[in-house]
């Protein structure tokens, strides 16, 4: 019979190898913060502004310049160990490379859509690959360790700023960061109207694909036993500063400051697919000189709250939009923005409060400078139409986010601006270091309605994609099915007098009375737990293109590491036992 003292041995010997096959460690994969109104356009040097230009017709306008926003991270690819710049994007979960000789086409812009800020394309042309692979490429007909995924539906993924890119999928090495992955999947776009892949690390629920559902790359780190757990922080740094990080599966102490606080993931779906929540309220606090010191209630509301980190400016109703101008002392401008004195004053700031997770958001974020005035700004606030917030890059910068897409959740903190490091690992057990939970974590129950079934009917005249000496022209239909949107975006085009507009109806007020519907079925039910009627159709992400200097990956395979493991495992355990 064994005795308690050679019992306690092999157990501790057994513990110590066990931990020998613990992989795990936090991954941090830096990016460079770029700005830009187009994919040739992008620098890290570009500023947000608003400036006056003049249209064909000599018309006058105040222009947002350098509206969009990409992350731009490193990555090698394949056996040959292709380098490829990709766009860091949690409001998607695909990843998606170009091939060397990738089909590449753009779009001729004749009009921008002031309350979206979407550029309207009237017809595309054809370009050189090389227009859509200046920031990388994989050449997969090289790569010995590729596999192309067959019997599966062709890629296909389209985004609100109209670009698109098409392709197949596959599976190869890759290198993350300090990460080698054994078996990455991913899309190969052989079909493109951007310059840069993208880099998804959303929910599985948002990947493009219907029918085929895959491990994407945060939840191939987990697999491959790199992070314990599929959680990553985001830190998007201060507004003059030019780098990010995102740590997967572990959390950076030293870049914030106060309490970190979780509040549950909300969709209005049974299948997660978009990083929201619930916020309660907003404040306004007017100090320093000149100041009242006083705070004011802007909204004592709650709303469904999608946190885009791919969106350079931040999403709200109408009515908040003018509760804000007003608490400013702003007007509403002809330019379709809130005009508000500039301020660079620490001490005035909004307060956003998720229940118990509260973050300060300075005026000076949420202000756009004018080229044209030094007193005068804008409210960087866009307007929707439905009862949904996204807060953008403008309102995220002042947050330190951790995701957690295994338990649901979403812990926030102050960002604090440091290069300083304070990193612990996220264990596969428990919630978030150091985080505790809202007040209100458990009181989300709502009721909600939601179209399931739903065959809409929208016929416009619009370009075909031929060029304008071609003059030809032709109507389409299409058919609008989507249960997790409640709001659907139309692009109209009338040849005859050259007017071009786009804008968003909804599914349940007042698309009945501009469109023809068929086939509708509406359904009350009610969830306990995380949800809500209310969804974005923000620009969830943005493709692009800049030049980065990411970090590149290091390190040997997975696989070789685990075998001199798994053999000192074996020995141990022996020894172990011949010992007894």
């Amino acid at each position: 019979m064994l005795s308690a003292y050679k019992i306690l041995i092999f157990l501790s010997t057994l513990t110590k190898l066990t931990d020998a096959l613990d992989t795990s460690s936090p991954l941090l994969l830096n990016f460079e913060v770029h700005r830009g109104d187009s994919d040739n356009e992008m620098s890290i040097h570009n500023k947000l502004f608003f400036e006056k230009r003049a249209d064909d017709d000599g018309k006058v306008d105040m222009k947002l310049t350098n509206d969009q926003v990409m992350y731009i991270t490193t990555l090698k690819v394949g056996s040959n160990e292709d380098e490829v710049k990709v766009q860091i994007d949690t409001g998607s979960s695909d990843l998606y490379v170009m091939t060397p000789d990738v089909d590449c086409y753009y779009y001729s812009y004749s009009y921008r859509n002031k309350r979206t800020l979407i550029d309207i394309p009237t017809y595309f042309k054809r370009a050189n690959s090389e227009a859509c692979t200046s920031y990388g490429s994989f050449d997969y007909k090289k790569s010995t360790s590729f596999k192309k995924t067959e019997d599966v539906e062709e890629f296909y993924i389209a985004y609100m700023d109209n670009t698109d890119s098409a392709g197949f999928y596959g599976s190869d090495k890759m290198q993350v960061g300090d990460a080698t992955l054994e078996t990455a999947y991913f899309a190969v776009a052989n079909e493109s109207s951007t310059n840069s892949g993208v880099f998804g690390i959303g929910f599985r629920g948002r990947e493009s694909a219907y029918y085929y559902s895959y491990e994407n790359i945060p939840l191939r780190l987990k697999s491959e036993g790199f992070i314990k757990k599929n959680a990553y922080s985001l830190f998007l740094n201060s507004e003059n500063q030019t780098t990010g990080s995102v740590l997967f599966g572990a959390v950076d102490h030293a870049k914030y400051s106060g309490p970190l606080t979780s509040i549950p993931i909300v969709n209005s779906t049974e299948e997660y697919s978009s990083l929201s929540s619930l916020l309660y309220g907003i404040d306004f606090y007017a100090g320093g000189e000149g100041g009242s010191n006083d705070t004011y209630s802007i909204s004592s509301s709650t709303y469904q709250t999608l946190f885009d980190s791919g969106s350079t400016l931040s999403v709200m109703p109408a009515d908040l939009i003018y509760r804000f101008g007003e608490s400013l002392g702003g007007y509403y401008s002809s330019e379709g923005y809130y005009a508000v004195p500039c301020s660079n004053s620490e001490d005035v700031y909004f307060t956003f409060d998720f229940g118990g997770a509260k973050i300060k958001v300075p005026l000076s974020s949420l202000l756009i400078p004018s080229k044209s005035s030094t007193t005068k700004c804008y409210l960087g606030l866009m307007e929707n139409v439905g009862e949904y917030i996204v807060l953008g890059d403008n309102v995220l910068r002042s947050m330190y986010v951790v995701y957690d897409l295994d338990d649901l959740s979403i812990s926030l903190a102050q960002a604090k601006y440091t290069n300083d490091t304070d990193i612990e690992e996220i264990g596969s057990d428990g919630g978030i270091p150091s985080a505790t939970k809202a007040a209100t974590y458990a009181a989300n129950s709502y009721d909600y309605s939601t179209i399931y079934e739903s065959s809409v009917t929208a016929v416009a005249t619009y370009a075909t994609g031929r060029l304008p000496d071609e003059d030809e022209y032709s109507s389409y239909s299409y058919t609008a099915f989507d249960s997790d949107y409640y709001y659907t975006l139309y692009n109209t085009y009338d040849y005859n007098t050259d007017d071009y507009d786009s804008y968003l109806s909804s599914l349940t007020e007042d698309l009945y009375s501009t469109h023809t519907a068929t086939n509708d079925y509406t359904t009350t039910r009610s969830h306990t737990t995380r949800s809500l009627a209310a969804s974005s159709t923000s620009r969830i992400s943005s493709t692009g293109s800049s030049s980065t200097r990411g970090s590149s990956a290091k390190g040997s395979s997975i696989h070789d590491s685990l075998s001199v493991k798994c053999f000192t495992l074996i020995f141990g355990i022996l020894g172990t036992v011949f010992y007894f």
